[in-house]
């Protein structure tokens, strides 16, 4: 389960990383660390 949860969340990580890219702005600080939350 733990690695399924780990896989989950990088490509959720992935998945942030490329919509602020995409958006051509954001903050990347505070998404990553709500994630963290989630998956922890």
């Amino acid at each position: 389960m733990e690695q399924n949860l780990a896989k989950l969340a990088y490509k959720l990580r992935q998945d942030v990383v490329d919509m602020i890219v995409s958006g051509k702005g954001g903050h990347i600080g505070g998404d990553m660390s709500v994630m963290e939350v989630l998956v922890t």
